[in-house]
């Protein structure tokens, strides 16, 4: 029996695969060389190793498929999706540098297939992780993992250069002042650098509690990709495991605090 009074973490890592499944390849107009350089690119790379732990009060979600098929961290009506507008909206169809990504023959119908497939059973998904947490716990966190370029690219909306170590981002409802404060102190004592929603910001819950249930709470954290591997090769460096201890020893803290 879990204690009802402890904290569920739930790790969501929506950014972590390269995995392409050929009858989706075949949309891109790219060949495999240019498809893997905007993967280099595109994805948060080593994310589910930084920060998964072995603890019965945590359970991660990872999707399963690259973001270049479907971004599930965007809404799916580009209307609602700032990044619509960079050609990055839930279903790319430009590069991080504004180049066409998918051929002509790509249509609403083949972006709603998608959609259909990729999106909404991630949703659901994570959805169904909380309500049944719920149900033994008395709360539930979710940290969305993320790790970002130490340049923007440009497709980036925040264009500054100086970017931090670490950057956590944060819900008005869904994100106590505590956990915020805490955090912060966290990567601070460890030597970091960082800044709250810069440069980027939100964080991920599920529609169904959103601005709904206190009792789910959330925060994205992003890591300076430079930090654990080198850009160019897509290789740990030496201070992977330096990094992947923090992230790790955070999650921990975090279900010990909260």
């Amino acid at each position: 029996m879990s204690d009802k009074n402890a904290p569920f973490c739930i790790l969501h890592l929506p950014h972590s695969s390269i995995t392409i499944p050929k009858e989706d390849f075949e949309a891109f107009i790219l060949d495999d060389g240019l498809i893997q350089n905007e993967l280099l690119k595109m994805t948060d790379r080593f994310t589910n190793e930084l920060f998964q732990i072995d603890d019965q009060r945590v359970s991660s979600l990872v999707f399963p498929v690259s973001r270049l098929i479907v971004d599930v961290e965007r809404f799916p009506d580009d209307n609602d999706e700032p990044m619509a507008a960079q050609g990055m909206g839930v279903v790319y169809i430009k590069t991080h540098d504004g180049k066409p990504l998918r051929n002509e023959r790509f249509d609403l119908q083949m972006r709603e297939n998608l959609i259909s497939k990729y999106y909404h059973p991630h949703h659901l998904a994570l959805e169904n992780l909380v309500e049944n947490a719920l149900k033994q716990f008395a709360k539930v966190i979710v940290i969305d993992c993320h790790s970002f370029p130490s340049h923007p690219l440009p497709c980036d909306l925040d264009q500054s250069l100086n970017r931090p170590e670490i950057c956590i981002g944060t819900d008005d409802f869904h994100t106590p002042v505590k956990l915020v404060n805490f955090v912060k102190s966290y990567w601070e004592h460890q030597g970091f650098s960082i800044d709250i929603n810069m440069p980027y910001a939100g964080t991920l819950v599920p529609l169904k509690y959103y601005i709904k249930d206190s009792r789910v709470s959330s925060m994205m954290v992003e890591i300076r990709r430079n930090l654990y591997m080198d850009e160019e090769t897509g290789l740990k460096n030496k201070n992977f495991e330096n990094v992947q201890f923090c992230c790790r020893n955070l999650i921990s803290q975090i279900l010990d605090t909260f």
